[in-house]
């Protein structure tokens, strides 16, 4: 989901006990691209801090209820990973 600029995502792995290998991937190396409606864009990967944590689960809750019970089937705290978009400068650089 959008955050402003950013993008939210949830490191769910399906429900899965264990967090997914593309967040821990992501964690090792921040640097990655995601596509939507077609268009690519770098991205910095990170978790969401926790002051925002509350809103956003709200909000992806919203969207999507099923979080909730995947959630609930784990022992882990799933992750919302923020993607902030790169901006040109900063990917010619990197």
């Amino acid at each position: 989901m959008r955050d402003g600029a950013d993008l939210v995502v949830a490191a769910s792995n399906g429900g899965v006990d264990a967090e997914p290998q593309w967040w821990l991937n992501l964690q090792a190396d921040p640097l990655g691209a995601v596509e939507v409606g077609g268009r690519r864009t770098t991205v910095v990967a990170g978790p969401v801090e926790d002051a925002d944590r509350a809103r956003l689960w709200a909000a992806l809750m919203a969207k999507c209820p099923t979080y909730d019970s995947y959630q609930v089937g784990v022992s882990r705290r799933i992750a919302l990973v923020r993607l902030t978009p790169v901006a040109a400068d900063q990917e010619a650089a990197a």
